[in-house]
């Protein structure tokens, strides 16, 4: 994905990104030594960084071993995690089981029970 959008930068002058493509465009680009493009990518990176994009940059961010940025989102993550709502203490109100998971329960524990 990065490759293909930084070689259309070099045709059209254009990269359109969004926060899913960013980091491959910023390690192509670091790899092509595209300077112009790998400092509009870490300042567009910054800016797209929110709790809502931050697993997914971070996802990327250690494909492409950045740790740097990784750990930014790592902050960003722990940080909305301290601020999320408490979850609900037990007890809470499980879901319906199913016929299929029932069955795959009742499949594991005669399982279990022949290699004992």
């Amino acid at each position: 994905m990065g490759l293909h959008l930084v070689l259309r930068f070099f045709y059209t002058g254009e990269c359109p990104m969004d926060h899913t493509s960013v980091i491959p465009v910023y390690d192509a680009a670091h790899r092509l030594d595209v300077p112009g493009l790998a400092a509009a990518c870490e300042s567009y990176s910054q800016s797209v960084l929110s709790p809502t994009t931050a697993c997914s940059l971070l996802q990327h961010a250690l494909r492409f071993s950045m740790a740097d940025y990784a750990a930014q989102c790592s902050r960003i993550i722990r940080n909305r995690c301290v601020t999320s709502p408490p979850v609900p203490a037990y007890p809470f109100t499980l879901p319906r089981l199913t016929s299929a998971t029932t069955f795959h329960a009742t499949r594991v524990r005669s399982h279990s029970a022949r290699l004992h």
